[in-house]
């Protein structure tokens, strides 16, 4: 019975060192939150082993709202970055998976981490739709359901008249 359980202990330490390894980019914290127009700064951590040589930073999968940005842009493994995340100032609430990827001439490895962005209410706050990943005002123009009605009048009203015009 001894036997089996430092058997089945070995078993796991060696399934926790494989997960690690398949994971080789670490962004800390892996979940944080941000307000609309403010910006925060993350660590991004390589494994030690991989293949050598530089390897080009990126993120995907932020919404349009969110800029990000890499210290350095480029790293070889076993190096670390900070990334500077920021929201503009009509971000859309909600939470958001994204990654990391690094690039190089042989391989690619990524990081899966979070993000919530808290501008106060589910979605956009009032007066504001969500539109491309932004909160974009009611007012003006057709983009929202709400304005579309009068819109749509104002332009019959236009057409009556060009042709009231056409036939005198």
């Amino acid at each position: 019975m001894r036997a089996a359980k430092l058997v089945l202990a070995q078993a796991l330490l060696a399934t926790a060192a494989f997960a690690t390894q398949t994971s080789p980019i670490v962004v800390n914290p892996s979940h944080v939150s941000i307000k609309p127009a403010t910006s925060l700064t993350l660590s991004v951590q390589t494994a030690a082993t991989g293949s050598p040589g530089q390897f080009a930073l990126s993120v995907q999968g932020l919404p349009s709202s969110m800029g990000a940005s890499f210290n350095p842009a480029s790293i070889q493994m076993g190096q670390s970055a900070t990334l500077t995340l920021s929201a503009d100032d009509h971000a859309v609430s909600g939470d958001f998976n994204y990654t990391v990827v690094a690039t190089g001439q042989s391989a690619t490895y990524q990081g899966v981490a979070s993000i919530t962005i808290d501008n106060g209410s589910s979605g956009c706050p009032a007066g504001y739709h969500p539109e491309g990943g932004y909160c974009v005002p009611n007012t003006g123009g057709c983009s929202s359901s709400a304005n579309a009605a009068p819109w749509a009048a104002l332009l019959a009203m236009a057409a009556f008249g060009l042709r009231l015009r056409r036939r005198a």
